[in-house]
């Protein structure tokens, strides 16, 4: 009877052992960050964060194949999700303080008269290229109606076949292309209040 309580406890503690591997640590975390930060708004606009494919909207970088075909690159990855960076990379290019207007987060609860909508189309390693196609819908707020649709596209090449160099020229094709975007959005905002 008494190697019975003993026995229990020795199965409640092979329920808490884990048979999976642990997940590896990768290398090299990597942010977005606009080359921008201190452009002036006409207007205060709502930045929603970025829509992109699944493959490219996690934290994993992504090359592509020969072929078309998508494939993540081990030992790196993004310091969040890449729709989330992008969406900051975008408010970050906009002087916090305007005379008009700032850029702001949705959750920050602020009425506005604009939104911007992001779409990453691509941002992928294509051979010795880093490639960034993305997509801004401006929305007027007030009247419900779509009022520009920029597009970014950018291509930066790999100067070294570095892991590292690699992975930094991919965040710095994404900054590029969200300071591309800002400048847009700055030009469409400027030219709604002429």
């Amino acid at each position: 009877m008494r190697c019975l309580p003993l026995l229990f406890s020795f199965l409640l503690m092979g329920g808490c052992l884990s048979v999976l591997p642990e997940p590896e640590a990768p290398e090299g975390l990597y942010a977005v960050s606009s080359p921008t930060t201190d452009l002036a708004l006409a207007h205060t606009v709502i930045i929603s964060e970025f829509e992109a494919p699944r493959i490219m909207a996690g934290t994993g970088l992504i090359s592509e194949a020969d072929r078309g075909g998508f494939r993540l690159i081990r030992s790196v990855e993004w310091s969040d999700r890449l729709t989330r960076l992008m969406q900051l990379a975008l408010v970050d290019s906009f002087a916090s303080q305007g005379e008009e207007g700032v850029a702001v987060l949705p959750e920050a609860g602020v009425l506005a008269p604009y939104r911007a909508a992001g779409r990453i189309h691509k941002l992928v390693l294509r051979e010795d290229v880093a490639v960034c196609e993305a997509s801004l819908v401006i929305t007027d707020l007030k009247q419900r109606t779509v009022v520009a649709q920029p597009e970014a596209k950018v291509q930066l090449p790999v100067l070294e076949n570095a892991l590292e160099d690699r992975a930094l020229t991919l965040a710095a094709v994404a900054g590029a292309c969200a300071a591309d975007l800002a400048f847009s959005l700055t030009r469409t905002l400027a030219a709604l209040s002429e």
